[in-house]
């Protein structure tokens, strides 16, 4: 006897908060459904002394107006539509024949040097931060730009100690044919990737070397293309993208000083900018 009061009571008083929210259209029947604060639908499931005794129905209702639901209908009405951008969206990227529908991607791309993404690859003493350049990373975050790592030219020759005959120095081991062969090589592997992208509808921003000394990365830009006082690395790399008909920007990120890569990160700002118009 007990238990049936505590039923019946329980019922009344879930009736009583219902019926406060009860929108408009909403079914009594056994088996019918009835809208409730957050907007999930209630099934009543039968009545005890004349009161209806619900729970939450399995059953899926069609979204509620926000008006109707209140502050936590807002919540399901915006979900609702959330779904229906994410339909379109997924109708839309198979009409232009995406292999995801759910890609995020921003299809822009830089291309730097090794000892942008770490110094620890940088000959003894011309390592400018302990672990690599955040500046340049900051902005590929910002403007949602992927990298490409460029392999060390110098490494890749010489190994990572330089190795060289004393008294010669790293550009004077490097700038021969055997050096220049090298850098062409790796050159070719990597233009052959920039043009993959191109390809596939990508954005090649720039290519970004080093500092003004340095042997296979510097950057040292004339009216008509990089000068001869460049990195070999970086003529090799001309080269082959020129070869390819592929036109992209050479620039230096001089870390060595201060106020020059200043001026770097200012020009590689205004060309991620750029691309976004």
């Amino acid at each position: 006897m007990g238990r049936g009061v505590r039923r019946r009571t329980s019922g009344l008083r879930q009736e009583k908060g219902r019926r406060a929210e009860e929108l408009p259209g909403a079914g009594e029947g056994n088996g019918g459904t009835r809208g409730c604060a957050n907007g999930e639908p209630l099934e009543v499931i039968g009545r005890i002394g004349g009161g209806p005794t619900f729970r939450r129905s399995r059953r899926r209702s069609a979204p509620l107006p926000a008006a109707q639901v209140g502050t936590s209908g807002v919540y399901c009405a915006m979900g609702a539509a959330m779904t229906r951008l994410g339909a379109l969206r997924r109708r839309l990227a198979r009409a232009m024949g995406m292999a995801r529908e759910t890609d995020g991607r921003s299809r822009r791309v830089v291309a730097a040097i090794e000892c942008i993404l770490n110094q620890n690859a940088r000959d003894k003493g011309a390592a400018a931060f302990p672990a690599l350049n955040l500046e340049v990373l900051r902005l590929c975050k910002e403007y949602e730009v992927g990298v490409l790592q460029l392999p060390c030219p110098e490494m890749t020759f010489l190994g990572f100690g330089r190795e060289r005959p004393p008294g010669k120095s790293i550009r004077d081991a490097l700038d021969v044919d055997e050096g220049r062969k090298c850098c062409r090589k790796i050159s070719i592997e990597i233009v052959d990737r920039l043009q993959e992208y191109v390809r596939q509808g990508y954005q090649i921003l720039a290519i970004l070397g080093g500092n003004p000394d340095s042997p296979g990365c510097a950057v040292h830009a004339g009216q008509h293309g990089l000068l001869a006082t460049s990195g070999v690395f970086m003529r090799e790399l001309q080269d082959q993208l020129r070869e390819r008909n592929l036109e992209v920007p050479f620039r230096g990120i001089r870390d060595c000083d201060p106020s020059m890569m200043a001026e770097d990160i200012r020009w590689l700002e205004g060309v991620f900018s750029e691309g976004l118009r």
